[in-house]
């Protein structure tokens, strides 16, 4: 999920690039100060959705989202999945389980790692 510009992009604005990322990407709802980034697991289709407010600029967005990747706590998902294991699409094992969160995680710091990579080429 790396981010590359191309010249084509000099013109846009940084919201208008993380946008046209993130759609690439997931499924976005981005509004004027809410938003919401949504994305599944490739090894359990784990829906991880990340809601949040923010002031409508593309630093604070990045911020918030960054903040949210940073925060996202694969002991506490495994935990709260844990006792639901085989209902309701949670994966059958725990090991299943965590290799989904450790996925999530992992997702959620290469889109926080590529939000950053347009925000310093965007100048």
């Amino acid at each position: 999920m790396s981010y590359t510009r191309t010249d084509k992009k000099l013109t846009e604005s940084k919201m208008d690039l993380i946008k046209d990322y993130l759609e690439e990407h997931c499924k976005t709802n981005i509004e004027e100060n809410l938003a919401l980034v949504e994305f599944w697991t490739d090894k359990s289709g784990q829906d991880i959705p990340v809601e949040f407010e923010y002031d409508g600029t593309a630093e604070d967005f990045v911020e918030k989202f960054n903040n949210f990747a940073e925060s996202y706590d694969v002991d506490a998902e495994v935990e709260l999945y844990a006792n639901m294991r085989g209902q309701n699409g949670v994966p059958s094992t725990v090991r299943e389980i965590l290799d989904s969160c450790e996925e999530a995680k992992k997702t959620l710091m290469e889109i926080s790692d590529a939000l950053a990579v347009i925000m310093e080429e965007c100048i």
